[in-house]
């Protein structure tokens, strides 16, 4: 909490904090603290005061069973080593009821009811899909590994005469560690509009003419 209001130290205490990272922007941080020092004293009492010193008991009521009754394990003739699964959707009764993406292979693979590759593409690291007729708008993070960059972007995989396929340009781009993504009708036009969760920001896109866009600003 201390760098995003301004403060980086206090007494000894050294804050962690990304200043000397070049991924974030110019004013991610304050320039100039928020609090005085005063001020800041006064929150550290408060969670001081009111956090618990240990956490309660716990008062199970049932044993953990280790058993899945209801499942069974089912192993599929696809696999390869060293998987780094980014996303996986169980797409219900779709074309493709699995949906697996590897960050490491940039490959996302489609799977049928018994787990037999159908399809797949050559694509990034998909961490969302907001599934739409025919087409699926994919959420990329771009690297998977931690970082501030602005690597990730959305995308369109559309199902052509039932081969899937990515288009050659990304919708958006230049977002940081986007995770989550979503389209609905937000400003009542009629046209959906897509907003997309990261790992600082919201970016809200408004569909304006048909392929274009506007960001609101802040």
């Amino acid at each position: 909490m201390g760098p995003r209001l301004g403060i980086f130290q206090y007494g000894s205490q050294i804050y962690p904090a990304n200043r000397h990272d070049f991924d974030l922007d110019p004013n991610f941080y304050p320039k100039q603290p928020l609090l005085n020092l005063e001020q800041w004293q006064n929150i550290i009492d408060y969670y001081t005061a009111t956090s618990p010193d240990s956490l309660p008991k716990q008062d199970r009521k049932q044993t953990i069973q280790t058993t899945l009754p209801l499942f069974s394990v089912e192993t599929p003739r696809f696999r390869y080593p060293n998987p780094t699964t980014s996303f996986v959707k169980i797409n219900g009764d779709s074309l493709h009821p699995l949906i697996i993406s590897d960050a490491i292979k940039h490959s996302a693979y489609f799977l049928n009811r018994q787990l037999e590759i159908r399809d797949s593409v050559h694509y990034g690291s998909i961490v969302d899909i907001d599934f739409m007729q025919d087409k699926m708008l994919v959420c990329d993070i771009g690297v998977l590994h931690p970082n501030n960059g602005k690597f990730g972007k959305t995308q369109f995989i559309r199902n052509e005469h039932g081969k899937m396929t990515v288009d050659t340009t990304p919708l958006f781009e230049g977002l940081r560690r986007p995770v989550q993504i979503s389209s609905a009708d937000l400003n009542n036009d009629g046209k959906d509009d897509v907003a997309v969760l990261g790992k600082h920001d919201t970016y809200i896109f408004y569909q304006q003419k048909e392929a274009s866009w506007r960001r609101p600003p802040g």
